[in-house]
């Protein structure tokens, strides 16, 4: 029986920005919160993760698996690892690890539960949104996972936030603008102009009486 687990530091947010290979960088231990002094291999490049092995966690393991049973210790190991150590935390994740692969179902079965928790914790462990987002996705968090570059991955899941962002726009204003013509349409208002209606709601916000106040003048 494996003694340790092999844990992956991904390079990222600022961690080793100034490092050079053999420079000596100080990591923390995600099981247990304590300081590692690391000396980066002399063949390391900027965004490359450093693996190490560490002293598996065994009292947090065997907690975690007796509240989500049932899986594989590694989906134990990088849960705990995501989670800081924190055994409830963990728990919490792997719940919404089996139901975003309920929801998602085919479209994740090459992943592994890594990727997917990875691909869960870039968006903030909404499972419905990390489903709606996967055509997208998917190639980012297998790139990441294939070359441990998390700089492409987290550009990546901007990205991806942004267009969820101008999508959840685009359908406030056309939600809106079908109400604005359904209440125009009543007062004898027809072909009301969209651009003319987006540059309203420029100046006076989702403001319906102002707008169709503007209109009819």
């Amino acid at each position: 029986v494996q003694s340790t687990v092999e844990v992956m530091f991904a390079s990222y947010r600022n961690r080793f920005a100034d490092a050079q290979p053999g420079q000596v960088v100080i990591l923390t231990n995600p099981f247990t919160g304590e300081e590692i002094r690391h000396a980066l291999p002399k063949d390391w490049r900027h965004n490359v993760p450093v693996r190490l092995q560490l002293p598996k966690p065994k009292q947090k393991l065997n907690r975690l698996s007796k509240i989500v049973p049932a899986l594989p210790e590694k989906t134990y190991v990088f849960a705990l690892v995501c989670a800081k150590g924190i055994v409830d935390e963990a728990a919490a994740q792997l719940r919404r690890l089996i139901e975003f692969r309920r929801l998602a179902d085919s479209k994740v079965k090459s992943l592994s539960d890594a990727e997917c928790i990875d691909y869960l914790q870039a968006h903030n462990f909404d499972v419905k949104v990390a489903a709606r987002s996967l055509d997208i996705g998917l190639p980012a968090i297998r790139k990441f996972h294939a070359t441990g570059d998390f700089s492409a991955f987290q550009a990546r899941i901007v990205e991806m936030a942004y267009a969820r962002s101008q999508e959840k726009k685009r359908q406030h204003f056309a939600d809106f603008f079908e109400k604005l013509k359904a209440t125009a349409s009543q007062m004898g208002l027809k072909d009301i102009s969209e651009e003319k209606v987006k540059a309203l709601v420029a100046y006076f916000g989702y403001q319906m009486e102002a707008i169709i106040g503007e209109l009819v003048s």
